[in-house]
């Protein structure tokens, strides 16, 4: 049996903390809309299943300006209890720990793991306890509409029919089955293809391996015969290589005596081109030096020129400077008088400063003024005692009025028991005709007896409705009354609280007019302490303005002295004698080369000369080249005596050498072909290994391929065996078989229990029957539940009272849960009286009453104060600064 015990709330929704404590029987949780009370069953919602009831983010469960938010839910299941911690952007994991007297057992951490049990705890899961034992606002009858949906999620039918389907996953499981068979198939041929691939392989192996050893005791005779004659080969080539080398040697010296004679032929021209060169040379040192003196004298008159524009400027900036220096006398007596208006200027801007501050607070505080007079003036003060005098009477007349509304409820409370106790008379009294006796007091009954009684029940139940008619009439134009009285009232309060508002206004704004006066006093003072200074600061402005001209003029020529114009004057001097001595030095060079003074035609003798100086430079460096040439040829001479020498030498050195060139062309001649021969087999046997390895590597790779096979082949029967598990398993989930077996159950469980429970609730219908497969939306609502009276008569449920449907469907959440569940020890509703009017309202505390005998612990949360006497145990709830607040209270709303 499972109890809430409490539920601790931190940062949830609009609650900052709240902690809330639960009692077997009914709990009460009443307040006014908004004031938090919902969030309540929120929070215990969430601790079982970390889901919101009203299907929002987690994040919109935080309380606004917080950054987490932690609920923990008490709840005790078979004498033991649990506590569930869960966070919403919290440091720490959600948790669950059975709870002993001193201390506890933490049991699952994590999300998943606390979600799994839970499960494990309560025997249900978030649909099943949605669906049953939380019954959200408004929508007590609303299993009527949709059973067949609940039921289907409920027993997870939808689930079973998503597995079943042809694009389900047992059908997508089988199909991918089918193709790994297909795949082993062909496995299996590829299996007995590469078996034949490995014998002949190994068949082709053993022939090369044979002719392999035939090539090897070939290429070893060879290799014996062939040493010995490659021996002999290197004895004839040593002699062979001295003889040509001597041959060579010979060759080379009668070349190059030949080259040498050739070369002495050039000696009689070479010294005639020598003679020739040198006097033609003789004439490079004159030339140069009259080339140097056309560059200087080029120099020089470069700059003269130069020199002479230099002048130019300088005499021109002397005779601005002269000019500025005389404005600059002019002007010194007025610059004096500025630069002291500007001192006496710059001292009295502070006060000007301040004076002018001054002044814009004066002018400020005089629209202040002017302000608060005009607000003054706008503001009538009215008499409020009248207004209080008719609030008081309306307050007492509502007071009386509320009295009467109780007294009518009662009395409506009192008809409504005495018409169900008549009714229900009446009703055994029809249900007896055959027994004598009277069902209230006993005695034996006539049957015109039974008749009048009869008709004396019906007339007074028919006087009893007309007056509870009258009372209904009455409770709504008195609650009519009431409203408005309440609005006339708080039009009142509104009006009062705004002429005390205007009272306040009119004695403030006197004060502040007074301290503004006082402040616009002094403040006139201070202005009239720094007039003075400031008409003086205004006619130092006035002056510099006047004589503001003179100063730019001034400070134009403020830089020009004396002593810059006498350093313009020596620079000058300076020039001209540098111009001079130029002119002079220019003079005698033109006067000693013979040299024009003109820059066009020394440039054209400068070209001249300067062709004539190349030339000869190139013919000094053919002179320079034909004496390298003659010292070459004097160095051959000496060079062909010694080669004559050296050639004697090695003619007697061959003449000494024997060697028969025709044997050992023939021996070489035979060594070449037997390294042919034995390249040849070298190669052949070279492939017949390559291709042996070769062969060996595809038999290796060949046979691991085959043992790869085999494992995958292992597969084949677990694959058939799983395809007829799955194909079994498909047939098990449909309609006809587990989905039918597991709706059976559940009807007749249903069914059970449900009469059980509405033998509790005072009903009078005998027998109920369930159709999972109607009550379908769209369909025929309500047809999934059939009703037998007394009389085995079918009544449709729309046919039932409001008071009867609400019971039926209450009791029909109770008896799923408790066939689901293994108990069923809590039911929590929602504003359950929405929409119902009074009369209603009353059965509804009826049957939650009646509904202590199944379930042990209801949470009611609710608006309507008259739901608090039907609490055991009541909290009442109210939003304080945004925050939500938790008290509890007694029936009489008194704070215990």
């Amino acid at each position: 049996m499972m109890e809430i015990k409490r539920i601790y709330v931190e940062n949830f929704l609009s609650h900052e903390k709240s902690d809330v404590k639960f009692k077997p029987g009914i709990n009460v949780i009443i307040g006014h809309n908004g004031a938090g009370k919902s969030s309540i069953i929120d929070a215990i919602y969430f601790s079982l299943f970390r889901d919101p009831v009203r299907k929002v983010n987690q994040d919109d469960l935080i309380r606004k300006g917080s950054k987490e938010a932690k609920v923990e839910l008490d709840i005790e299941i078979n004498g033991k209890t649990y506590q569930i911690r869960r966070l919403i952007k919290g440091s720490i994991t959600d948790t669950i720990s059975e709870i002993f007297p001193n201390g506890y057992k933490t049991l699952a951490r994590g999300a998943k793991e606390v979600d799994a049990t839970v499960y494990k705890l309560i025997n249900a899961d978030e649909e099943v306890f949605s669906s049953t034992l939380f019954i959200a606002q408004g929508k007590i009858e609303e299993i009527f509409d949709n059973i067949s949906e609940i039921m289907n999620k409920i027993l997870k039918i939808e689930r079973m029919n998503e597995l079943r389907e042809t694009n389900g996953p047992i059908h997508q499981l089988i199909k991918d089955i089918d193709n790994e068979l297909k795949y082993l198939e062909g496995e299996k041929e590829r299996y007995k293809i590469i078996e034949q691939r490995i014998n002949n392989n190994k068949k082709r192996i053993e022939e090369d391996q044979k002719q392999l050893q035939d090539i090897i005791e070939r290429v070893k005779r060879i290799q014996e015969d062939l040493q010995k004659k490659k021996t002999e080969i290197t004895q004839l080539e040593d002699k062979k290589a001295k003889v040509e080398a001597l041959f060579q040697t010979k060759l080379s010296i009668q070349k190059e005596i030949q080259e040498i004679e050739e070369k002495l032929k050039q000696l009689p021209a070479l010294l005639r081109e020598k003679e020739d060169l040198e006097a033609k040379v003789k004439d490079e040192e004159l030339l140069n030096n009259k080339l140097n003196a056309i560059k200087e004298a080029k120099v020089l008159i470069s700059s003269i020129k130069q020199t002479s524009q230099f002048l130019d400027n300088l005499i021109k900036q002397l005779n601005s400077k002269k000019s500025d220096l005389e404005e600059k006398k002019k002007l010194e007596d007025k610059e004096k008088t500025y630069q002291e208006l500007n001192r006496k200027k710059i001292e009295l801007e502070n006060v000007e400063n301040e004076y002018t501050r001054l002044i814009s607070i004066l002018e400020n505080i005089k629209r202040n003024i002017e302000e608060k007079k005009r607000r003054l003036s706008e503001i009538k003060i009215i008499n409020d005692e009248e207004l209080k005098i008719k609030l008081e009477s309306l307050n007492e007349e509502l007071e009386r009025k509320r009295k009467e509304k109780e007294e009518i409820t009662s009395r409506k409370s009192e008809v409504e028991g005495e018409i169900k106790q008549l009714v229900s008379i009446k009703n055994n009294l029809h249900s007896l005709e055959s027994v004598s006796k009277c069902p209230v007091c006993g005695r034996d009954l006539s049957e015109h007896e039974r008749s009048k009684i009869y008709q004396e029940l019906s007339e007074k139940i028919e006087q009893l409705n007309k007056q509870k008619l009258e009372l209904n009439k009455q409770y709504l134009s008195l609650s009519d009354y009431i409203n408005r009285l309440q609005s006339t009232i708080m039009q009142l309060q509104s009006q009062i609280l705004s002429l005390q508002k205007l009272k306040g206004e009119f004695e403030n704004l006197k004060q502040e007019l007074e301290k503004l006066e006082k402040q616009k006093a002094d403040y006139e003072e201070k202005v009239k302490n720094y007039q003075p200074a400031h008409e003086e600061y205004n006619r130092i402005k006035e002056q510099l303005k006047e004589l503001e001209e003179y100063h730019n003029r001034y400070l134009k020529v403020s830089r020009v002295s004396e002593n810059e114009i006498e350093d313009l004057n020596r620079e000058i001097a300076e020039k001209v004698k540098q111009k001079a001595e130029d002119t002079e030095k220019l003079s005698q060079i033109l006067k000693e080369f013979e040299l024009p003074n003109d820059n066009k035609k020394l440039l054209e003798i400068e070209k001249q000369i300067e062709n004539k100086i190349t030339e000869i430079q190139n013919l000094k460096r053919k002179l320079e080249d034909v004496k390298a040439r003659l010292a070459v040829l004097q160095n051959e001479k000496l060079r062909k005596t010694t080669l004559e020498n050296e050639l004697k030498k090695v003619e007697e050195e061959i003449s000494t050498i024997k060697f028969d060139v025709a044997y050992y062309q023939e021996l070489k001649d035979k060594v070449e072909k037997m390294n042919d021969e034995y390249n040849r087999l070298s190669l052949e046997m070279g492939k017949l290994e390559g291709e042996i390895k070769a062969l060996q590597s595809t038999i290796d790779n060949d046979l691991k391929e085959l043992e790869e096979i085999k494992k995958k082949l292992e597969k084949e029967k677990k694959l058939t065996d799983a395809k007829k598990n799955l194909e079994g398993l498909r047939e098990i989930l449909s309609e006809k078989k587990l989905q039918a077996y597991l709706k059976n159950n559940a009807k007749t469980s249903i069914e059970n229990n449900l009469i059980t429970i509405l033998s509790k609730f005072d009903l009078t219908y005998r027998a109920l029957e369930l159709n999972f497969e109607q009550g379908v939306k769209g369909k025929n609502k309500a047809s999934a539940i059939v009703v037998y009276n007394d009389k085995g008569d079918e009544v449709p449920v729309n046919a039932l009272s409001g008071g009867e449907r609400t019971a039926i469907a209450i009791a029909l959440r109770l008896a799923i849960a408790k066939s689901l569940m293994k108990d069923a020890g809590v039911l929590i509703m929602d504003e359950p009286t929405v929409n119902l009017d009074e009369y209603r309202r009353r059965e509804l505390i009826d049957i939650i009453r009646s509904s202590l005998e199944i379930v042990h612990q209801i949470i009611l949360v609710t608006h309507e104060e008259e739901l608090m006497e039907a609490g055991d145990y009541v909290l009442k709830l109210e939003k304080k600064g945004g925050i939500s607040k938790v008290e509890v209270v007694s029936n009489d709303q008194q704070v215990i």
